[in-house]
Formats: structure tokens, sequence, C-alpha cells
């Protein structure tokens, strides 16, 4: 295996040649062929495609590290939007790092908050099994959240 990595970024393992074809890299990053081509139309990499004299796409390592990246920060949420700007930064070439870096953080924020948010819903999820858990040991679950026994609103 080949690994790829870019100047502190996390290390992507790309087997196999350092050129690929579509079917190749859709096995290799779990993206389908169709989404690729959709990628590629849709302005989601920095960087060319190259063809061949045949017309069909070859992926070179740094296209496959690219989209492993882009299918992480599309699950932690970064809107389609943000993925093409970052790439039309990264396609304009140095001297927007700056604004690479207010991207990703501005994104990694988000992505902080939404942990925060998830860690505090886990919690209470968490206290609701836990009396779930301890009623059904000690014999006492029955009528745990019935509907058909009338609660008092303020007690």
């Amino acid at each position: 295996m080949n690994s790829m990595s870019s100047a502190n970024d996390c290390t992507v393992e790309v087997p196999g040649p350092h050129r690929y074809s579509i079917g190749e890299v859709s096995r290799i990053t779990g993206v389908g062929v169709h989404a690729l081509r959709w990628f590629e139309r849709e302005g989601l990499f920095p960087m060319k495609v190259e063809r061949t004299p045949g017309g069909q796409r070859v992926f070179d390592a740094d296209i496959v590290y690219w989209i492993t990246l882009c299918m992480t920060l599309r699950k932690t949420g970064m809107p389609i939007a943000r993925v093409r700007e970052l790439a039309t930064l990264i396609e304009a070439g140095p001297g927007n790092e700056a604004d690479r870096m207010a991207l990703l953080e501005a994104h990694e924020a988000t992505v902080r908050a939404k942990i925060h948010d998830l860690e505090e819903s886990l919690a209470v999820i968490s206290t609701k099994t836990a009396i779930y858990r301890s009623s059904l040991e000690a014999g006492t679950a029955e009528g745990l959240w019935d509907p058909t026994i009338p609660r008092d609103p303020h007690g």
C-alpha cells in the first residue's frame, strides 16, 4: 500500500498503483461511480481529473485522498457548497491558506456544537435507559410512561 498525506493531514492508505480508473477509485473510497462523475461535474475536485486518449478518467492518489476527505466532511454535515468553496480555494493555489483554515475552523465549530448537543441528548437517553433497566430488574416497570394513567402536570 502507498500512503498519501498532505502536510499534517491524516494519512489515507491508497492501495496499488499511482493512477486509478474510476472503478478502482469507487472500490477504494466506497463512493459510487455515478457520484464520482457528479463530483467532477459539480466542480468538487480541486485538481483536474486526467483522461486517457480514449476519454476514460484517470485519478491519482491526490484525488483519491481528496475524495476521502470530502466524504469525511460530508459525514460531518459540511454542505456541498462549502466543499466546493474549499475545492475552489485549493485549486486557486497558494496564498489563501488563511481562508481555507477559516472555512475548516467554522466547520469544526459546527461539528463540536453538534457533538455537544448529541452528548446532552445521549445523557438524557442514558438516564431513561437506566430508569427502565433498574425498574425492570426490580419488577417495578409496570406503569412507566403509561399514557392511560393520569399524571399531575404540577407534580
